[in-house]
């Protein structure tokens, strides 16, 4: 059972992740196919489903892949898109798992590589975790570190480390050091899927945020300096996680919307119901929470 303080936290990580990448979008708080790919995956977690289900790819593929249609492997933008999908998915895969975080790193290793989707378009195409070797271990992290956020109440890149391959904790190490000074490595090194979490993470710096009042601080600069919106999106998830619902500024959570034609309170809901295993998503359940008002 979670605590009224982590339930916070875990209401709050969908509604910082989509704030954060709809200020970087810079389309009337609007969030992106990022988010819209986090938010499809989110409505089946809260309806109790594993991620590590292929039927639920299947699901996905069907029904709510974002860009499948649109340019291909070869345009840089849409490999960039891309990963930030991949990386944003995990989001909704941690929610899910809080209470396994073994069982939350195998899935969000899946979720992150693309290994037995069913889907057609960028996501297919490197599916094979060898083309991009960063993708699975740089999900891993992402997922463990907003585990931490929400029930721990702290910001630490370095919580799925542990959990890696032995051959890449040291890789890592190094990444993540030169994130929280500020800095990251060439693409090629962490793959463009671990380039959105060093981004994120160099956002973040050692520290984050030092209260709940100063993450709009750090997510406006962010989203206003060009950063990637894919890692905005990230560190909009951390900062929520670590800091609640509190850390969102009132305006961002009444404006925020986007795919499937869902606002701020639905998010918050949402990300409740993703930590609730069993509980169905009901779409006309006219019920909504106040917290937002």
């Amino acid at each position: 059972m979670l605590t009224p303080e982590q339930h916070d936290r875990s209401a709050a990580v969908l509604l910082g992740l989509a704030a954060g990448d709809a200020l970087a979008s810079g389309d009337d708080f609007a969030w992106s196919e990022r988010t819209a790919a986090a938010v499809d995956l989110a409505l089946l977690m809260a309806d109790g489903r594993d991620p590590r289900e292929a039927d639920l790819w299947e699901e996905l593929g069907a029904n709510a892949e974002p860009g499948a249609s649109g340019p291909g492997a070869d345009d840089p933008e849409a490999v960039r898109l891309a990963a930030g999908r991949r990386l944003l998915r995990t989001a909704p895969v941690a929610l899910a798992l809080l209470d396994d975080p073994v069982a939350l790193a195998e899935a969000a290793r899946l979720v992150g590589s693309g290994r037995g989707t069913a889907v057609t378009g960028l996501d297919r195409t490197d599916a094979d975790p060898d083309a991009d070797p960063g993708t699975g271990d740089a999900a891993v992290l992402f997922g463990l570190s907003l585990r931490v956020a929400v029930l721990e109440g702290r910001l630490d890149p370095r919580a799925g480390l542990a959990t890696l391959p032995a051959e890449a904790r040291a890789a890592w190490e190094a990444h993540l050091a030169a994130a929280g000074q500020g800095r990251t490595v060439d693409v090629q090194r962490v793959g463009a899927v671990g380039g959105v979490l060093q981004g994120a993470w160099a956002i973040l710096g050692e520290a984050g945020a030092a209260d709940a009042s100063l993450v709009e601080q750090v997510i406006s600069r962010a989203a206003h300096s060009g950063a990637d919106p894919a890692s905005v999106a990230a560190a909009g998830a951390l900062l929520a996680g670590r800091w609640g619902l509190e850390a969102v500024p009132v305006a961002w959570r009444r404006r925020v919307h986007g795919r499937p034609d869902l606002f701020g309170i639905d998010l918050v809901r949402l990300g409740m119901l993703s930590t609730r295993s069993g509980v169905p998503h009901d779409p006309d359940d006219p019920a909504r929470m106040d917290v937002l008002r």
